[in-house]
């Protein structure tokens, strides 16, 4: 099994900074469920409930564009509007078959970033799917919506 995480961040003077993500997991065996990855949920493919596809391979991609709108108290805190777009996909592996079926997902959407200082931060996204999967939503996950607040107070 193999596994990376590339982050890669696009930054200019002129413009405003764009985050690329990307994430693989390649496996030429059947994984166990606590080694499978998920795709869906607030690290990638917004606009999908968490761990909507379990799998042992996937491959991961983001692009996000983070657009200051609010700087207060001489940039200690910064308020930031992010357009994104996630992809996906997932499959899993066969022991006579090294790749069975996979399954694809993509997802754009809109989300706020606020950071003040280092020790806190907060973050609202907003993901809508672009292929349907079944669910039955009933919870704010399965429309698309998330929220996350991080405080370190000892930074």
């Amino acid at each position: 099994m193999a596994r990376s995480s590339p982050v890669a961040a696009i930054i200019s003077p002129k413009y405003p900074p764009v985050l690329l993500r990307s994430d693989i997991q390649l496996s030429t065996q059947e994984l166990v469920p606590l080694e499978q990855v998920g795709l869906g949920g607030l690290d990638n493919l917004r606009g999908y409930r968490q761990d909507a596809l379990l799998r042992d391979n996937f491959i991961f991609a983001s692009a996000e564009l983070r657009y200051p709108i609010l700087r207060v108290d001489n940039n200690k805190g910064i308020l930031q509007v992010t357009p994104f777009v996630d992809f996906g996909t997932a499959w899993s592996s066969n022991a006579d078959e090294l790749q069975l079926s996979a399954e694809t997902l993509i997802s754009l959407g809109l989300g706020l970033r606020w950071q003040y200082g280092d020790n806190f931060r907060a973050r609202f996204d907003w993901g809508i799917p672009l292929i349907e999967l079944s669910s039955n939503k009933r919870t704010l996950q399965e429309h698309g919506l998330y929220f996350s607040v991080e405080w370190s107070p000892f930074r």
